[in-house]
């Protein structure tokens, strides 16, 4: 099943007509978001992301889109789930797009809308919410699909999979109570 094609839109709020949302810092929000609409193969399959801002650029979002759409059309989604921390990366370090914000501002924005269209896809793809997918991964499966980007300094992998570990038989029996 393969990803092929990806639609993007800018959707808005006027919310700073009647100051709605609006704090000390965010005095004239124009609630909005980046939403994305990726299609497969399948007319039934479909994913769907946004990630939100809060007015002008949030066309640069969207339209920042269209460089990372090479990494995704025409993979098929289980490539794309197999290789996704892989993927995470060649997103927030793109060449050309990292000195306009990997992992921060415009360029994060856009990763976050598609990324969350791609596990939406994902667990579509295995009929589970995103709970259960997570839940039913072997440790290794999950590790092998999170960046630690800035995060080994803090704490390993292995730490990660050794609290996975400990923590197996209580997520067992919490999802048995559901």
């Amino acid at each position: 099943m393969k990803i092929i094609r990806i639609e993007t839109s800018d959707v808005r709020f006027p919310t700073s007509i009647d100051n709605v949302g609006t704090d000390a810092v965010h005095i004239d929000c124009d609630y909005s978001a980046t939403y994305v609409e990726i299609f497969t193969e399948s007319p039934t399959l479909k994913g769907v992301g946004l990630t939100f801002t809060i007015g002008k650029g949030n066309d640069l979002c969207v339209d920042c889109i269209k460089y990372l759409k090479p990494f995704v059309i025409q993979q098929s989604v289980a490539d794309i789930e197999k290789n996704i921390a892989d993927l995470w990366k060649k997103c927030t370090t793109h060449s050309q797009l990292r000195w306009i914000g990997p992992e921060k501002g415009v360029v994060h924005l856009a990763v976050a809308a598609l990324f969350n269209g791609l596990w939406d896809l994902i667990c579509k793809f295995h009929n589970k919410p995103l709970w259960k997918y997570i839940v039913d991964l072997s440790n290794e499966q999950l590790l092998e699909k999170l960046s630690f980007s800035y995060m080994e300094d803090a704490i390993s992998p292995e730490e990660v999979h050794q609290i996975l570990e400990n923590k197996r038989s209580d997520i067992k029996k919490n999802i048995e109570v559901i």
